[in-house]
């Protein structure tokens, strides 16, 4: 049995939980390829995706949507003849709107012949508005290693299991839809500090749609950026503005393994004490505790 995983990560979070399902599945002897979708996107007609028994596509939701790179890739999907396709996606938040995010996804999916089967919302932290105190990265990080084995369970089980999506989340998903265009417009407005920079091209290089350059000895931004917040996270030396988001700019990876490794922190930051804006938490941890 073959196992295609395609994910699209800005900061690298869904990375991480596509590396958890693939593990679980190569544990179950399930020859298993992964591919990060924006260097495959426009190469798709090369890759025989006849061969695989599962195509799992991982993305995550920005403002109740999914990346338009996302759904630019599910229109660019060739025709199929019912080909099993399964759905992960990672927020911040566990709010029923996030289910409305693959909602374009299903329809272009769906019209080319795929058979949707599998769909599972996983909670990381965030990488824009505020920094998560690092108990609470724990554990949302071990609860996506427990999902993350019971994702890749109950694909071999052969398990149908989607969000539900109602037609008002559907509607908020489309308001919030101005994000792609909003992106677009603030990417123009996205600086390098030149006290800063000391133009390793870290930002160029990395950047999935390429919307960052190097002109005179200057890092440039265009109007491409989908905000997914990859420059600013893996930038060493702090240097790039977001434009008029930068007082929400999350700066720095998250270390999971040094966090994961560190005995003092403990992993109990969402628990039936939990008060204010995290005890919407609550339900999803209790809900999807293994």
């Amino acid at each position: 049995m073959k196992a295609l995983i395609i994910t699209f990560s800005g900061t690298g979070n869904t990375n991480i939980t596509a590396g958890c399902i693939e593990s679980s599945l190569k544990s179950n002897n399930i020859d298993t390829t992964s591919y990060k979708l924006e260097k495959i996107i426009d190469s798709l007609n090369t890759l025989n995706l006849k061969k695989y028994d599962y195509i799992i596509l991982g993305y995550p939701i920005h403002a109740f949507n999914a990346p338009k790179i996302v759904v630019r890739f599910a229109k660019l999907m060739p025709q199929s003849e019912g080909q099993k396709i399964y759905i992960f996606k990672t927020s911040g938040e566990p709010f029923v709107f996030n289910n409305s995010s693959s909602y374009l996804i299903y329809k272009h999916l769906s019209k080319k012949g795929y058979q949707m089967m599998f769909e599972r919302h996983f909670l990381m932290p965030y990488n824009i508005m505020f920094r998560y105190k690092k108990s609470l990265v724990k554990q949302m990080y071990l609860l996506m290693e427990e999902m993350s084995k019971k994702f890749a369970d109950d694909i071999l089980l052969g398990k149908m299991h989607k969000l539900k999506c109602f037609l008002f989340g559907r509607i908020i998903s489309f308001i919030f839809r101005i994000q792609w265009y909003g992106a677009k417009f603030n990417g123009h407005l996205y600086t390098s500090n030149k006290k800063k920079c000391n133009l390793c091209l870290i930002c160029v290089r990395n950047c999935p749609v390429k919307n960052i350059s190097l002109s005179k000895n200057k890092i440039k931004f265009h109007g491409n950026c989908m905000m997914c917040m990859r420059c600013v996270q893996n930038c060493p030396t702090q240097a790039i503005d977001i434009g008029i988001l930068r007082f929400w700019a999350v700066r720095g990876i998250y270390d999971f393994m040094a966090i994961l490794n560190d005995e003092s922190i403990k992993s109990d930051f969402i628990s039936k004490n939990t008060k204010g804006y995290f005890k919407l938490f609550n339900k999803f941890f209790n809900n999807n505790q293994i």
